[in-house]
C-alpha cells in the first residue's frame, strides 16, 4: 500500500489472488490483520460482485477493453462471466476471452515463483583504489563468471542484474540492467563496461579509484534455453565465429581479439571503437552495434565509407601551382584541390566536394576539435574522406 502495508491474498489463481492480496491492505484496518483468503473453490464467488477495472490495475488487460465492457453494461466479473465465452471471443477476441476465464474464476496458471540462489550477489573489494578502468572491467569478467555459472548450477539464468561500484571518494553507482533472454558472463561483463563508460564521460566523471564492484541476480528465470528460428537470426557459423574468437582471446590474450561497438560521433573513426572479445556478448550483434541516442549533427551522411583506418593516414592535398590547399578560418578554399599525394605517390583529383567543417567540444581543452572534410575521387576511380586539421591534411575513410 503507500503507507507501506503489505497485503496477504491467498485464491485458486494468480488473478484472483492478486487482487485478495490488494483487497487485503483496506481490509487490515478493520479486521487487524491485512490477509484475505479465498476457500477452495470460491474464486468465482469471489470474483462476482468485483468490477472488471480490477483486470486492468493488476495487469491483466489493457484500459481500453475494461472501458469497452463498462461502456456495454459489464461493469462486474459476474456480468461478464454469464456470457457465453464463445460469444466473448468473437466479440473481444483472446484478450476478451482472457478476462471471462478471470470473471468466472477459472485461472488455470500457477504461480511461477523460484526460491533465490543461496548466494545473492558477488562482489570484489579492492585493498588499494584502481583507476584503470580496463583493470575494473577484467576482475568484472572473473565475478561474472562465477556468478553465471553458480546460476547455471541451479538451472537458472539471470534476466535482471544490479551492478555496483563505489570509489574511494565515496561516489556511489548503481544501475539495474535487463535482458529478457537472460544475461550471460559475457553480456554482465559488457553492462559493466557500458556503466562505467557512461559514468567517466559524464560531467565530472570518476574523480576517484574504484574500490568496490558487485553484480547482484536482482531477478532470474529457468533457464530453458533458446529456440533458434529456422530462418533468419544467428546461424551455426555465427556460433562458430563466436567460439573462434573466444578461443583466440585464450591463445593472444584479452587484447589481442577485439571487435567493434557503437561509439558514437561525426567522424568516421570516432563512430565505433575496438574493445576486447572477451568482454562483451558475441551472441548479441544487434546490440553491440546498435546505433546508440543522440543525432549526431553534422556527422557525414550515408553511405558510411567502406575502410576506416584505425588512424588517419597522413596525405598531401595540392592546388594546380603544386602548393598545399589551405582551409580559411570560415571555410573557405584559396585554391582548388588538384593532386592527392599518399606515401610520395600522386595521384590526380578528378572530383570533389566540400568542405564541411567541424567544430566539436570547443568549451573543452582536450577534446576540442575543429576538422573541414572534403570528398575526393582520384583518376583511378577510389573515392576518400578527407579532412583538415590545423592545416595538416589525413584520409579519414575510403569508399572505393
Amino acid at each position: 500500500g503507500p503507507d507501506g502495508t503489505v497485503g496477504v491474498g491467498v485464491a485458486d489463481g494468480r488473478a484472483a489472488s492478486a487482487i485478495a492480496a490488494r483487497r487485503a491492505i483496506g481490509a487490515g484496518s478493520a479486521i487487524g490483520s491485512p490477509v484475505v483468503v479465498v476457500p477452495p473453490g470460491g474464486s468465482a464467488a469471489f470474483m462476482a460482485p468485483l468490477a472488471v477495472a480490477w483486470f486492468q490495475l493488476i495487469g491483466e488487460t489493457s484500459p481500453g477493453l475494461t472501458e469497452l465492457f463498462t461502456r456495454l453494461g459489464l461493469d462486474t466479473c459476474g456480468a461478464l462471466a454469464e456470457l457465453d465465452i464463445g460469444d466473448v471471443s468473437a466479440r473481444f477476441g483472446v484478450e476478451g476471452a482472457h478476462a471471462h476465464r478471470l470473471a468466472s474464476g477459472a485461472d488455470p496458471r500457477v504461480a511461477a515463483a523460484l526460491d533465490p540462489p543461496g548466494r545473492r550477489w558477488v562482489e570484489q573489494v579492492f585493498d588499494e583504489p584502481v583507476a584503470h578502468l580496463e583493470s575494473v572491467v577484467f576482475t568484472a569478467k572473473t565475478l561474472a563468471d562465477g556468478l553465471a555459472e553458480h546460476l547455471a548450477a541451479e538451472g537458472r539464468v539471470c534476466v535482471r542484474l544490479v551492478v555496483t561500484i563505489e570509489t574511494d571518494h565515496g561516489e556511489h553507482r548503481e544501475r539495474a540492467w535487463f535482458r529478457a533472454a537472460g544475461l550471460t558472463a559475457a553480456a554482465m561483463v559488457e553492462r559493466v563496461r557500458w556503466q562505467l563508460d557512461g559514468w567517466a564521460t559524464q560531467a565530472g566523471g570518476v574523480s576517484g579509484g574504484i574500490v568496490l564492484i558487485r553484480l547482484s541476480p536482482d531477478e532470474m528465470k529457468r533457464d530453458d534455453g533458446v529456440q533458434g528460428g529456422l530462418w533468419g537470426g544467428r546461424s551455426r557459423a555465427d556460433h562458430d565465429a563466436a567460439r573462434a574468437m573466444v578461443r583466440l582471446s585464450t591463445l593472444a590474450g584479452e587484447q589481442g581479439v577485439r571487435v567493434p561497438v557503437w561509439a558514437g560521433g561525426r567522424l568516421p573513426g570516432d563512430r565505433y571503437r575496438l574493445v576486447p572479445a572477451a568482454s562483451v556478448d558475441l551472441d548479441d550483434v544487434s546490440a553491440r552495434l546498435a546505433r546508440g541516442a543522440g543525432p549526431w549533427p553534422g556527422a557525414t551522411p550515408s553511405p558510411s565509407a567502406a575502410v576506416v583506418p584505425d588512424r588517419p593516414l597522413p596525405a598531401e592535398i595540392l592546388d594546380a601551382a603544386g602548393a598545399r590547399v589551405v582551409v580559411g578560418g570560415r571555410g573557405e578554399v584559396v585554391a582548388p584541390p588538384e593532386v592527392m599525394v599518399v606515401g610520395g605517390r600522386q595521384r590526380q583529383i578528378t572530383a570533389w566536394a566540400g568542405p564541411w567543417p567541424v567544430e566539436q567540444r570547443w568549451w573543452s581543452a582536450d577534446g576540442a576539435r575543429r576538422v573541414a572534410r572534403f570528398q575526393l575521387v582520384t583518376e583511378d576511380g577510389a573515392a576518400y574522406l578527407v579532412g583538415v586539421e590545423q592545416q595538416e591534411w589525413a584520409i579519414l575513410a575510403t569508399y572505393a
